[in-house]
């Protein structure tokens, strides 16, 4: 055994034995246990500078990204408890067709930084005015995983206030299958303390959840978007969020759009549910609402039918 793999497996038992605080999506926890992150008190007194998340040798174009913020809905607290922003998809598109991998993944890791730069603004904007909410920004494993978008990534989370960063939630998103799991775990555990919390962004069928570490993790989620009929998916539903609820990990839905997927999201036991059945997608970032209801999730489906 080399010495650098006995260095790399001391690193991840680290990981797996490090008693850390039980981080939570949710900008407000009247519930919350003494171990669980609290969340950073924002004041009017104190206002956060846009200018401490720019970072020297920043892609240029970064700051133009368009965002759209997709409200989460807490199932078992009833209320909307943060928002999603993603890049509309109609520029990814454009900027992916008839390209190769290498330019493939530049492009993503672009709009990785310039979706992580709109959510910290918008922090940024929110707090000034006394106000908070939680923002969860994915991120392709690719752009964590390559030189120079890593160190360009980083970079920025390291330049935000910690008022900011206490209230991004990270999620890593296409992880291939067979995705080193030393490697994946060293990048969760360089990410400690650089958010509020991780979430992984999984295939409906879980398959490749089996090189995540379950320390440190809060979330597993899938999207709906384009994978195929409704009555095909509510099975498949009910499995992931099964598989994830085993591994500790609070099952997230993205992408229900209709009011029968709402209902079979919510039986199959997803704590976390975002898409237009609960709630039209917003150009700018609202704050967290205390309480809407189930009843009130099923009328707004309705209504978005």
């Amino acid at each position: 055994m080399t010495t650098e793999t006995k260095t790399q497996e001391a690193e991840i038992q680290a990981i797996e034995t490090a008693a850390t605080d039980t981080p939570v999506m949710d900008a407000e926890t009247p519930e919350a246990s003494s171990t669980e992150m609290k969340a950073v008190e924002i004041t009017a007194a104190a206002p956060v500078a846009n200018n401490v998340i720019d970072v020297p040798g920043m892609p240029s174009g970064v700051k133009n990204v368009t965002v759209i913020f997709r409200p989460i809905w807490n199932v078992e607290k009833s209320y909307l408890c943060g928002y999603i922003i993603r890049p509309v998809i109609e520029e990814v598109e454009k900027k992916a067709q008839g390209v190769s991998v290498t330019a493939q993944n530049e492009a993503n890791a672009l709009n990785d930084i310039g979706v992580l730069y709109k959510a910290a603004e918008a922090l940024s904007e929110l707090q000034q005015r006394a106000e908070k909410s939680i923002v969860l920004v994915e991120v392709n494993f690719e752009t964590l995983n390559t030189f120079p978008f890593r160190n360009q990534y980083f970079s920025m989370l390291r330049r935000m206030p910690e008022t900011v960063r206490s209230f991004i939630v990270l999620q890593i998103g296409n992880i291939p299958v067979h995705a080193p799991k030393l490697r994946l775990q060293s990048i969760q555990s360089d990410l400690r303390g650089l958010c509020r919390a991780l979430s992984f962004a999984a295939d409906i069928r879980g398959g490749n959840l089996d090189c995540v570490s379950r320390r440190n993790v809060h979330a597993c989620a899938i999207s709906l978007d384009q994978l195929g009929k409704e009555d095909e998916l509510a099975g498949l539903m009910g499995r992931f969020a099964n598989k994830a609820t085993g591994m500790n990990c609070a099952p997230l839905v993205d992408g229900v759009e209709t009011s029968d997927l709402l209902s079979a999201a919510v039986a199959a036991g997803f704590r976390y549910i975002a898409g237009r059945a609960v709630q039209a997608d917003q150009r700018s970032l609202g704050i967290s609402r205390r309480h809407f209801s189930l009843e009130m999730v099923q009328g707004n489906a309705l209504v978005q039918a």
